[in-house]
């Protein structure tokens, strides 16, 4: 998610610089997507869904990622976003 302007989809501490730019990574489970999805382009085969409902949905990415029993591996990603 490239935040333009003044709404960001998470809190600061969440977020990305990257050559400028600022970023917000959220996701959604499949199966909500999947309901919510409609064809974009038949041509290149792709889905998109409401604006809205991908803002209400969306969850910070970590929250699939870093299940309480990765630890390691959630803590070490927290000390690299810090230094």
């Amino acid at each position: 998610y490239n935040v333009d302007g003044d709404l960001s989809p998470l809190p600061a501490e969440q977020m990305f610089e990257h050559r400028g730019g600022l970023y917000g990574f959220v996701a959604i489970p499949l199966d909500l997507y999947s309901a919510w999805a409609t064809p974009l382009s038949v041509k290149w085969d792709t889905v998109s869904m409401p604006t809205a409902r991908f803002r209400e949905l969306a969850r910070p990415a970590e929250t699939y990622f870093c299940a309480p029993a990765a630890g390691g591996a959630c803590a070490e990603m927290a000390d690299a976003k810090a230094s």
